[in-house]
């Protein structure tokens, strides 16, 4: 009987370890995403906001905004993902 037990709590260790393993790869998988995809939005938030009314063509305008706005909603999508 000891031996069982004994083979059950190492195929558990095992099970525990792979798991730890699995979370582990997944951190440092969204810490890359996070400082790659935030970075490159970051980046495109401020320059759109570099071009903020510049053109003085209301469509482009309006364009920049939207592009400043979705690169700041990505940024908020990727903090909340990660």
């Amino acid at each position: 009987m000891s031996e069982q037990a004994l083979e059950e709590e190492r195929s558990h260790a095992l099970i525990l370890a792979h798991e730890r393993d699995q979370a582990m790869h997944q951190s440092r998988v969204a810490a890359q995403l996070h400082d790659s995809v935030g970075h490159d939005l970051t980046a495109i938030v401020a320059l759109s906001e570099g071009l903020d009314h510049a053109s003085g063509k209301p469509e482009i305008d309006e364009a920049i905004s939207m592009i400043n706005d979705l690169a700041r909603q990505g940024l908020d999508d990727t903090r909340t993902a990660v």
